[in-house]
């Protein structure tokens, strides 16, 4: 089952495209984010990222830019990024 707490405009868009069937809310990290563990038919697993209200989109483009450089640099334990 998907959570009611993701907005439907994410489930349209990111969710259903990637055969989302069931989310589950995480404890919350660090700034904040709501995390949700998502599952699909085929027994992949995705993190979903819910930013906090007020978080500035250039504050997120760095954030993932220095995620990207980490896995390019061999670093695993980094999510990868869709």
């Amino acid at each position: 089952m998907i959570d009611g707490a993701i907005p439907s405009p994410v489930r349209e868009r990111l969710l259903r495209p990637r055969g989302v069937l069931s989310t589950e809310p995480m404890r919350p990290g660090l700034s904040g984010a709501v995390i949700f563990h998502c599952r699909d038919g085929q027994g992949g697993q995705y993190a979903l990222r819910r930013w906090p209200a007020g978080t500035r989109g250039q504050r997120i483009a760095e954030i993932h830019h220095v995620v990207i450089f980490a896995r390019q640099q061999g670093c695993d334990i980094v999510p990868k990024l869709y």
